[in-house]
């Protein structure tokens, strides 16, 4: 994980320092509560593109010193009227503002709840990551979440508003998405349908989601951003009929182009990442092909051997990994437009061949979501029901 960007420290006021706490209050100011009562706020000296691998600190006189020799925050400065800028990170959202609810997923490093602003009444989801108990690593991973909340930022991208950090674990408080997730949606339509008659998703409501889904990959790209783990589970909906990338937690980011840890869910990983190569951007492209690919055939696309891991491996490093087309119940191949069988196709090519996400937007599969309205897309989400939609593919 790359070091914190270099930093300005200045003192905020707070009454009542406490010792070993760190809470993120906005997407650009972390404020650090140290073990002898020190209230440093960390600020955005450029933390994009400022690559510097120390802090830089800045007394109450503003001369910089070293991060670990900030001067103090006097009592004075503690009990002091903050100032407006001070004013408007502490009107923030608050952690103990937080109603917690149910749980409503669970991410790769951690579990998300459904909370409400106890204030305002709005509905949030909460995202709890664990980390080691190494402070320093912990102190770089709360950096490297703040960096990538403000960096990602993106329409099809699920938002992230807040970072608190509390016993040991960081909360990421995000935006609430009130359809769910692909696989609560394919779960919705077969019961609609049902289980005898259930073949996935009419292909103009696949044809809306994979162009959303392409956007936020093109702005995850174009970031440096390879998420490396794309699947139904993680591609959310809401009621505006917006479709939306979410679980970062084994995104990586950086300058290198080219990337060798493996993390991500087998079953949607491309070869070269199965086989340990090093790897690109164009391996979400792989796993965007498959996941939509699950949306139209309401199975997994390389049928049951999906629970068979070692056999599965073999099956896409060796290339010989094919969509089965005919999968039950429907059984017929033919069912499936030839653009969405071409789409699915392009995004299986072998890596040095497969295409980006921005070349992808002007597939003539794609270009079926011209047509769908987003109020519609968005009731259809809650009830996607088994009428005209099939015969307007």
């Amino acid at each position: 994980m790359p070091r914190p960007p270099n930093l300005s420290l200045q003192p905020i006021a707070q009454p009542e320092p406490a010792n070993e706490r760190m809470k993120i209050t906005d997407t650009m100011t972390l404020v650090v509560a140290d073990s002898q009562g020190r209230e440093l706020r960390v600020k955005d000296g450029g933390m994009l593109g400022n690559k510097s691998p120390h802090p830089q600190a800045s007394g109450s006189d503003g001369t910089p010193v070293a991060a670990n020799q900030a001067t103090p925050t006097s009592a004075n400065e503690r009990t002091a009227k903050p100032g407006p800028e001070v004013a408007a990170v502490l009107n923030k959202v608050s952690f103990d503002d937080l109603r917690i609810g149910e749980k409503i997923g669970a991410g790769s490093q951690g579990s998300v709840r459904k909370v409400q602003s106890k204030q305002t009444g709005e509905i949030f989801a909460l995202k709890s990551l664990t980390f080691t108990n190494d402070k320093e690593a912990t102190r770089e991973a709360v950096h490297h979440e703040l960096v990538r909340i403000e960096a990602l930022k993106h329409d099809n991208v699920v938002s992230s508003y807040e970072a608190f950090f509390r016993e040991g674990k960081l909360y990421i408080l995000m935006e609430y998405m009130d359809a769910g997730t692909m696989v609560s949606i394919l779960k919705r339509r077969e019961k609609i349908v049902g289980e005898k008659n259930f073949c996935g998703l009419p292909e103009r409501r696949i044809a809306l989601i994979a162009k959303h889904l392409l956007l936020g990959l093109a702005h995850l790209h174009a970031s440096n951003v390879v998420h490396r783990d794309i699947k139904p589970a993680n591609l959310l909906a809401n009621t505006k009929g917006l479709a939306k990338i979410s679980d970062f937690g084994v995104a990586s980011s950086g300058e290198s182009k080219m990337h060798m840890t493996t993390v991500g869910s087998t079953p949607y990983m491309s070869p070269e990442r199965i086989k340990s190569q090093p790897y690109n951007t164009s391996c979400d492209i792989w796993s965007a092909g498959l996941t939509l690919a699950e949306l139209a055939l309401g199975v997994y696309p390389f049928g049951d051997i999906k629970f068979k891991i070692f056999e599965l491996c073999q099956l896409i490093a060796s290339g010989t990994a094919a969509v089965n087309w005919a999968a039950p119940p429907g059984g017929d191949a033919d069912r499936f437009s030839p653009e969405l069988k071409d789409f699915v196709a392009q995004c299986l090519l072998p890596s040095e061949t497969r295409p980006g996400a921005c070349e992808l937007l002007n597939h003539a599969f794609v270009k079926k979501a011209d047509g769908v309205d987003l109020v519609d897309q968005g009731k259809w989400f809650l009830n996607p029901t088994d009428d005209a939609d099939a015969k307007k593919a």
